[in-house]
């Protein structure tokens, strides 16, 4: 047991003297959705010649819907560190919706992104985007 000790602690203090010196300097600079912009650029990434009909930034400002006006139809944009997830969604990749006053929880069958939250400004937002979703899972599915 001393001898794991001996392993565990300096490499865990390590780790944390790296993540500190990180936060410390500014290297890390996580994205944060203040404006569209930055989804906008990942959807051109992602999905060449979409357009977009309208972008839903959570009030948390790390997630975003969007709605395009050719296929996929709904993407769903995640900020993870200095790097954006996206996700199409349609029948298949919901499992759930789960609306609860302002927030939005939407449970996906998919390991590396299981659940996502998206909070609104008011809970009749989270209303009309959560009924704007599900119109938008038929309509794609459909076509």
């Amino acid at each position: 047991m001393p001898d794991l000790l001996l392993v565990v602690l300096p490499s865990l203090f390590a780790i944390v003297l790296i993540v500190l010196l990180i936060r410390m300097t500014g290297i890390a600079h996580p994205v944060v959705l203040e404006t569209d912009v930055p989804v906008e650029k990942t959807i051109a990434e992602h999905f060449e010649g979409a357009r977009i009909d309208r972008i839903i930034r959570s009030a948390d400002k790390f997630g975003a819907l969007v709605y395009l006006n050719n296929a996929p139809g709904l993407v769903l944009v995640r900020a993870i560190g200095d790097r954006m997830a996206v996700r199409a969604l349609n029948a298949s990749t919901i499992k759930s919706l789960e609306g609860d006053g302002m927030s939005l929880g939407i449970s996906l069958h998919d390991f590396t992104w299981p659940k996502m939250h998206l909070d609104f400004t008011d809970e009749a937002v989270r209303v009309a985007e959560e009924s704007a979703i599900h119109a938008a899972i038929k309509e794609h599915a459909h076509a």
